[in-house]
């Protein structure tokens, strides 16, 4: 989650936003020295949360796993992470990403994580509306989350943005469409809030 003292200089865009608390954020490309930031992050989640996003309550990374999180391509596996602006000490309160699957290049898997502390403000909305922006201008048609079938809140929330449900071997599977036109969105008071996501985030985009 990229938290630590003296981060890696940003390379490539970098987005300045606001949580919905007014707390400045600022979200950027992650990069390959994330690595150690990544693994300290990782101690700032739940159990809960660690299991919500590795399907285990995994406790630490292996070299191999922080490789593969850190040494991505930004087009055929995208991941950009949230640092906090609003302390003198570098916190890092989330990560965002997709990857194209090999067999179908148009469709993504999508998964975030955001450190417990920061949980409720809307920053899992600002990685969303990052990502979905990002995907749709590379061609991307579809997200699937892969989703633990306890979670029902988020299967909802998907479902209420477009998603269709698909249930796999234990696993809640949800292909959520990625317009380049919104009012292709359902008309739910989730598919609106994307809507002004989005409006953000392409105006932070034209800027960066």
């Amino acid at each position: 989650m990229l938290p630590a003292s003296d981060p890696p200089a940003p390379r490539g865009p970098s987005l300045h936003l606001k949580l919905e608390d007014g707390r400045p954020v600022l979200l950027r490309p992650v990069l390959p020295e994330d690595a150690p930031l990544i693994q300290q992050g990782l101690e700032r989640l739940s159990a809960a949360s660690r299991t919500s996003r590795f399907f285990a309550p995994v406790s630490h990374l292996s070299d191999a796993q922080l490789d593969y999180l850190t040494h991505v391509d930004q087009v055929n596996h995208v991941a950009w992470g949230a640092l906090d602006l609003s302390t003198d000490e570098v916190l890092g309160l989330g990560i965002g990403r997709f990857a194209r699957l090999p067999s179908e290049p148009e469709v993504a898997e999508v998964a975030l994580a955001v450190v417990d502390a920061s949980q409720g403000h809307g920053l899992g909305s600002l990685l969303f509306g990052v990502l979905y922006c990002l995907a749709r201008a590379q061609g991307v048609t579809a997200f699937r989350a892969v989703v633990m079938p306890h979670n029902q809140g988020l299967v909802e929330r998907l479902r209420a943005i477009g998603g269709v449900v698909h249930h796999e071997e234990g696993q809640v599977l949800i292909d959520v469409p990625v317009v380049t036109d919104t009012d292709l969105l359902p008309s739910t008071p989730e598919a609106d809030g994307l809507k002004r996501v989005l409006r953000m985030v392409e105006a932070a985009l034209a800027e960066a």
